[in-house]
């Protein structure tokens, strides 16, 4: 607990010194000292030599990945993408926005001998499927729109859309019914359909 509180006070600090940690947290200085050494051996602190403490790379690294950062979503979701899956014998796939990309974050593959899977950490364009359209119709409809006109839109499958308007017809589809289909526009004879999970902070 108390090396959750070193971090979280140089998080909000952005640089400082043993004796100003000590001070905020009401430690000893042997144990905020034996704390830094053990976070600073870790990666998750940096110090320049001269006594001054800062988040290290390790830190940075966490909370940049999409993995880390949505840990929570992934715990509470398994369950229900198993019952999914076993429910309609289809792989149930975790997507996320990831920059201008959708990032699958969790994935339970189907039973069947054919199937189609992603792969966990497996990146898409951001205007290719329903898993696409859907994360774009969650944004504000005028962020949705500038990101949708930033896309070099290039054919990855058969039926890939690739004009700006018709996508951004199938966003504003899915905003109001509240889910999207794909057939084929990754992969050839696929088919897909894609809701949004509201609510999750």
């Amino acid at each position: 607990m108390n090396a959750a509180e070193v971090l979280k006070y140089l998080a909000d600090e952005g640089m400082s010194q043993l004796k100003a940690i000590s001070e905020k947290l009401q430690l000893p200085k042997s144990t905020t000292h034996r704390l830094l050494r053990s976070l600073e051996a870790s990666g998750l602190v940096s110090s320049n030599g001269k006594g001054i403490y800062f988040l290290g790379p390790l830190s940075f690294r966490l909370t940049a990945s999409p993995m880390a950062g949505h840990s929570l979503l992934t715990s509470c979701a398994t369950d229900e993408m198993i019952f999914l899956r076993d429910f309609s014998g289809e792989t149930v796939v975790l997507h996320v926005l990831f920059a201008n990309q959708r990032f699958c974050l969790h994935e339970i593959p189907s039973k069947e001998h054919i199937r189609y899977t992603a792969g966990i950490g497996a990146t898409a364009p951001l205007y290719v499927g329903s898993a696409s359209k859907v994360l774009l119709a969650e944004l504000e409809a005028q962020s949705a729109r500038a990101m949708i006109e930033s896309f070099d839109m290039k054919s990855v499958g058969p039926n890939t859309i690739i004009d700006k308007e018709a996508l951004w017809r199938e966003v504003q589809k899915a905003r109001k019914q509240r889910f999207a289909t794909s057939f084929g526009e990754r992969v050839v004879g696929s088919a897909s359909a894609s809701v949004p999970i509201r609510g999750y902070i």
